[in-house]
């Protein structure tokens, strides 16, 4: 669904549905064999709206997962999300597709935020209540915005911390 950081060496990402048929999130600075992981919650439904929120927790050292606003599944960790850039870094990644050859998301994102510091479980739960929107159609498949590292584009994207966003599974698998 999104993959943020340098490059496959450098990352944070989740896939709806990972090998294993799981949501999954992961964590790196030293690539895929050195990765954090959260898995296991099951696959993202097709059709349904769903709320995830992931917490790069510096202080806790955690790695957390929330659906709907609940946490389903946390890992200890000690990758902050400062080391995910580097000096080196073109971009700050993708929403929609993957550092790896993998396929582009196919649903819908209604919003996505990156938040400077972890939110409590509270606000989580609390940006989750907000209505969903009712998915009319989609009228833009893939936008680029390009930022010089170290500079924030203008968007609502705004630091690094927390990343939430809800979006809208239409994946056939």
């Amino acid at each position: 669904m999104y993959a943020l950081g340098t490059d496959n060496s450098r990352y944070l990402f989740s896939s709806p549905s990972n090998g294993d048929g799981n949501l999954r999130t992961a964590l790196t600075r030293n690539g895929g064999g050195a990765e954090s992981q959260n898995t296991g919650v099951g696959p993202l439904h097709v059709g349904e709206w769903v709320d995830l929120a992931v917490k790069v927790d510096t202080e806790a050292k955690e790695l957390t997962t929330y659906l709907n606003g609940v946490a389903v599944v946390s890992t200890k960790t000690d990758i902050s999300a400062a080391e995910l850039l580097t000096d080196e870094a073109t971009s700050a990644g993708y929403i929609g597709k993957s550092f790896y050859v993998d396929p582009m998301f196919n649903g819908a994102v209604d919003d996505f935020k990156i938040y400077r510091a972890a939110l409590t479980p509270g606000q989580v739960a609390e940006i989750s209540a907000e209505e969903a929107p009712t998915l009319e159609k989609l009228t833009t498949s893939a936008f680029a915005i390009r930022t010089t590292v170290g500079t924030p584009p203008r968007t609502a994207l705004v630091g690094a911390g927390e990343l939430h966003r809800r979006l809208h599974s239409l994946r056939s698998d």
